[in-house]
């Protein structure tokens, strides 16, 4: 019964997930599109020139608050997005805007495109900023590492430690809302991804964290049989 209550969770929390990870709606659904934006989401970086050479302001904002920046770096994992991020970048366009929840274009960047982000960090995005839910940059970061399900890169991982070093804090997840308390050990722990299981750990994650369901870092890989991070959490003091 336990195993099958876990498997439910897990579905709807992938539901939840995927959710959080495309906040931003690729088709934009009533969110009062500006002509930049648009051509932003819809039609390349060579329409978008084409806007902002008629004078638009590439600094506005859709009824969410999205700016055409953040917009392109929601999607920047994608080559056209990035393009598009680019140009907006080069033009001026402010890179530490916040939406109505208080996303902004580093902390979307830091999950897509590590390229963008280091183009925004000398621009001088500021890395501190954070969303409503308290997740910022170091968050996505590592949510997206996590659950797209490819090879963890060094690069990764030095970008997650570059976060810490700017002051993120190891155990950054939402203060509120269906993932609360989800951390990034947990879910590390839940994908059986033994590096950054090693990684958070060595950079002092709470083996014992709890979220919002009353998960454990410990209890998630119990459940999903993942006898090495069993391991691993049990000889730091997992209990």
């Amino acid at each position: 019964m336990k195993k099958k209550i876990f498997n439910e969770r897990t579905a709807i929390l992938l539901v939840i997930l995927i959710s959080f990870l495309y906040t931003s709606n690729l088709f934009a659904q009533n969110t009062s599109e500006t002509p930049l934006i648009s051509a932003t989401l819809y039609k390349g970086v060579d329409e978008v020139e084409k806007v902002l050479n008629e004078g638009v302001d590439i600094n506005q904002q859709d009824s969410r608050g999205y700016t055409a920046l953040i917009w392109a770096c929601s999607y920047s994992s994608r080559e056209a997005y990035r393009e598009t991020a680019k140009l907006l970048i080069s033009e001026g366009t402010d890179v530490n805007i916040q939406s109505n929840d208080g996303n902004a274009a580093i902390i979307e960047a830091a999950g897509n495109s590590r390229e963008i982000f280091n183009l925004l960090l000398d621009k001088g995005a500021d890395l501190k900023v954070k969303k409503e839910d308290g997740t910022g940059a170091y968050y996505n970061c590592m949510v997206h590492m996590l659950l797209y399900g490819r090879e963890i890169t060094e690069k990764d991982l030095e970008l997650a430690e570059l976060l810490l070093t700017y002051g993120a804090h190891v155990d950054e997840a939402p203060i509120s809302g269906e993932l609360q308390g989800f951390t990034p050990l947990i879910f590390a722990a839940r994908e059986n991804n033994i590096e950054v299981v090693n990684f958070l750990i060595e950079h002092g994650a709470d083996v014992n964290a709890k979220n919002v369901y009353g998960d454990t870092p410990l209890s998630v890989a119990e459940n999903g049989k993942n006898i090495k991070i069993v391991e691993i959490l049990t000889a730091n003091g997992a209990k």
